[in-house]
């Protein structure tokens, strides 16, 4: 857990057992690329529209 790469896996398999996160990360992040949803500049992903993240956490708390 001392390094990034430690606290990715962990939180990653927290996330996944708690049925936050899609199995299938990478594949999630490709579809959600191909629909136009997702940008991918280098490493780095980010919503194509600046609503979308405050629209799906307002979903979240809303169960």
């Amino acid at each position: 857990m001392s390094s990034p790469w430690g606290a990715f896996v962990i939180a990653r398999c927290w996330l996944r057992a708690v049925h936050r996160l899609p199995f299938d990360l990478p594949g999630f992040l490709a579809d959600a690329h191909r629909r136009g949803v997702l940008t991918q500049t280098a490493a780095v992903w980010e919503f194509r529209f600046s609503a979308l993240p405050h629209r799906l956490t307002s979903a979240d708390s809303a169960d």
